[in-house]
């Protein structure tokens, strides 16, 4: 990585904050920029503003049909 180059950023979209705890850990170990969202809204929000080089997401959001 060059310095000063920014960390490619990883969103996860995960309503366990044992799961995001978790993935925040390896994530950061590895030198991404993680972000998280509890809810899809709050995933498609924060995507919008600083587009992810990935992005990964629980099917199990009753609102997330919504939102697609």
């Amino acid at each position: 990585m060059i310095p000063n180059d920014p960390l490619p950023r990883v969103l996860v979209i995960e309503d366990e904050a044992k799961i995001r705890k978790f993935l925040r850990a390896a994530l950061e170990a590895h030198h991404y920029d993680f972000a998280e969202a509890a809810t899809a809204k709050d995933g498609i929000l924060q995507a919008s503003l600083r587009p992810p080089i990935w992005s990964s997401s629980t099917s199990a959001f009753p609102t997330w049909t919504a939102w697609r």
